[in-house]
């Protein structure tokens, strides 16, 4: 049995999956007010709903590590250093929960050309772009507003074929300005992201060599500037 915990797109989203089964349980609070105190309780739930009494039972944790909030970061891999203490034997699987939500809504969707925008400021937020069915690791990109000139990742989306389609987490009015609307295909609802992220996080769980779970700390991965340094002006 494998738990698997997104906290870096919106809120907590919380499934439990098994080899041979699927993911046999899921659950979301998926707003970030709350999360803290709702974490713990989605557990206790998820525990009961499948007959286990307790997180030793558990064979793994696969965990988002970003990127995306940085709270949302901290919050999901403080729960699982706290489960460990309670379960020292329990190991890690480090995942990116935007590159899993990407590669599921291109599974979902029929697409093997795919792009979800995460943003994160006015400014900055991060890419996962799948293509030809595979996913390349998630990036930071930044748009102009009126300063600096846009980044090379920017660039980069605004030269996509044709044939990609490109969605948004929720609102992004300056990635819409500067690929254009008639690029963005849609504008998802977080909780919908967030769902496809536990999906695609339970799919590759599943799917990985339990090799690949380690009793290392897994690291997380921010790639987003400051907002001190944001306010400066700076691009990545």
């Amino acid at each position: 049995m494998i738990l698997i915990i997104d906290t870096s797109i919106v809120g907590v989203a919380m499934a439990l999956a098994e080899r041979g089964k699927g993911m046999l349980w899921s659950a979301a609070h998926t707003e970030n007010a709350g999360s803290i105190l709702e974490i713990s309780e989605l557990l206790r739930t998820g525990l009961g709903s499948v007959g286990l009494k307790s997180v030793a039972a558990l064979q793994g944790v696969a965990v988002s590590v970003g990127p995306g909030s940085f709270t949302g970061i901290k919050i999901g891999l403080a729960f699982v250093q706290g489960l460990r203490l309670a379960a020292p034997a329990l190991k890690c699987l480090p995942l990116s929960g935007l590159e899993m939500a990407a590669l599921q809504l291109a599974r979902d969707a029929g697409r093997k050309d795919f792009a979800l925008l995460l943003p994160a400021t006015r400014t900055h937020g991060f890419h996962a772009v799948v293509t030809n069915g595979a996913v390349a690791p998630a990036r930071l990109v930044a748009f102009a507003d009126g300063g600096p000139a846009e980044t090379a990742e920017a660039a980069r989306l605004k030269a996509l074929p044709e044939g990609f389609a490109i969605a948004v987490s929720g609102l992004w009015p300056l990635a819409e300005n500067a690929l254009g609307s008639a690029r963005i295909a849609e504008a998802l609802a977080p909780s919908a992201v967030c769902r496809a992220a536990v999906c695609g996080m339970s799919e590759r769980s599943l799917d990985a060599d339990f090799a690949a779970f380690s009793a290392a700390s897994p690291e997380p991965r921010y790639l987003r500037l400051s907002t001190a340094e944001e306010k400066k002006g700076i691009v990545p």
